[in-house]
């Protein structure tokens, strides 16, 4: 079995020196199950293809995921207003999203992360959809109204004037 290939220090290949002829701390290890370490020399989890101890910028980055259409679906069922304020008054973080804790913790799924984050906002399209309809009706309701009492008004005004 291969060992592990290590760059940026002292190593089977050989030993870089720094400029000030100490050795270089380790920058990157390739683990002999083909894993990647980049600014750490051991591993915590081997599921990681790809470990890194730092920040990491791309230009790009994809991320297979499912996508959330489902939630448009007919037989998606949203959860009413009421349920949910109650499951934010009792958990303080939003249904099928992790809590702040456990993705201190543990960290999170981007793919996954993506998918549920993209279903909460189709869940809130639904729930100004399903405002706004309200809202159209109440307006309907609130000129139909006035135009009675405006329709009431006119009567009171000419009953007074038969009466005068």
């Amino acid at each position: 079995m291969v060992g592990d290939l290590v760059f940026g220090a002292s190593s089977n290949y050989g030993t870089n020196i720094t400029t000030d002829n100490t050795l270089p701390t380790e920058r990157m290890r390739i683990l002999a199950n083909g894993n990647v370490l980049i600014g750490q020399s051991t591993q915590v989890s081997s599921e990681y293809k790809l470990d890194v101890d730092g920040p990491i910028r791309a230009d790009k980055v994809v991320v297979n995921t499912t996508g959330a259409d489902f939630v448009f679906d007919s037989s998606y069922k949203i959860m009413p207003l009421q349920k949910l304020d109650f499951y934010l008054q009792q958990n303080h973080h939003l249904p099928d999203i992790k809590s702040a804790s456990e993705m201190q913790k543990n960290g999170i799924d981007l793919g996954e992360n993506q998918t549920t984050l993209l279903q909460k906002t189709e869940e809130l399209t639904l729930y100004i959809i399903d405002q706004n309809k309200k809202l159209e009706q109440q307006q309907s309701m609130i000129e139909l109204l006035q135009a009675q009492l405006e329709k009431q008004k006119e009567e009171l005004d000419e009953l007074k004037k038969k009466i005068e």
